[in-house]
């Protein structure tokens, strides 16, 4: 990976991003420390507007008013979140 800094999920290549979800969907957590935290702390954003009671009716009304995000890429967002939180609670 380059030198560069690293503050959001957002600054992770769409390669990385991807490389860290099927990482963990084998139950391995991404070898770049600065990455796989960067991970976890977007998985547990991700998740925690799920425990306030938002993301699942955030998404569906998102999709509703046509801000960009459709219903399957938040669901599908929300199942990465998981799976990279199982691996960072395994550590």
């Amino acid at each position: 990976m380059t030198p560069m800094a690293i503050y959001s999920w957002h600054d992770l290549s769409w390669k990385e991003q991807r490389t860290v979800v099927q990482l963990a969907r084998q139950g391995r957590r991404h070898p770049d420390r600065r990455v796989a935290t960067v991970a976890e702390e977007w998985a547990k954003e991700k998740l925690g507007r799920t425990a306030r009671g938002g993301s699942i009716g955030e998404i569906i009304v998102g999709a509703l008013l046509g801000d960009g995000a459709s219903i399957a890429e938040g669901l599908r967002d929300r199942r990465a979140a998981k799976r990279i939180m199982r691996v960072a609670e395994l550590r």
